[in-house]
């Protein structure tokens, strides 16, 4: 990382956190595999097919420490 993106990580790190939110949500945007109308639908679709599962409760999310451990393997407790 170059010395201005550190001073800017710093500066940023020191914001409220919606600000924080914001700023990562229009970096977030920069770096998108695509734009095209096509790919943004079918993802919409894909993240709301999502939320209606778990709303409707077919399916269910998992306490972070269980998805953690699902993902990482056994963890520090102090991670």
């Amino acid at each position: 990382m170059t010395k201005v993106a550190e001073q800017l990580l710093e500066q940023a790190l020191a914001l409220a956190p919606a600000d924080r939110a914001a700023i990562a949500d229009e970096l977030m945007t920069t770096l998108e595999p695509s734009t095209d109308p096509e790919y943004v639908r079918d993802w919409t679709r894909e993240i709301q097919n999502r939320i209606d599962e778990h709303e409707s409760g077919k399916v269910t999310a998992a306490p972070w420490e269980e998805a953690r451990t699902r993902i990482f393997g056994k963890t520090d407790s102090n991670d």
